[in-house]
């Protein structure tokens, strides 16, 4: 009998260990798919930032474009046109963002499950 008893608290033990384990992984997973999210909005800002404050040198310069009407066109067409590609980004990213934290989650919960 002591040594069933011996086996059950070897197991419970290493469960435990297996339960933290899924949990640290989990934990590590969830903090790289937040920092390539992060990375991500931050390129896209960068980007962003790069091609406006180009626009903003040229509208300041005064030999550069004589008709500003045409530059305001361009960079309102150029600014719509980013928009537009963050936004595509974005419809196509976050939700796959949280289908993979979605799917992390299910699969952490699948681990403990099968180890109680």
């Amino acid at each position: 009998m002591k040594a069933i008893e011996q086996i059950v608290q070897a197991w419970e033990k290493r469960k435990h260990q297996l339960i933290d384990d899924a949990l640290t992984a989990r934990g590590k997973l969830d903090n790289e798919l937040y920092a390539l999210s992060r990375e991500w909005n931050h390129n896209l800002k960068d980007e962003y930032d790069a091609l406006m404050l180009i626009m903003d040198e040229l509208n300041f310069s005064t030999n550069y474009f004589e008709d500003k009407q045409f530059f305001s066109d361009v960079h309102s067409e150029l600014l719509s046109k980013i928009s537009a590609q963050n936004n595509g980004y974005r419809e196509v990213l976050e939700p796959k963002y949280k289908e993979l934290i979605t799917d992390l989650d299910a699969t952490y919960e699948g681990i403990v499950n099968r180890l109680k």
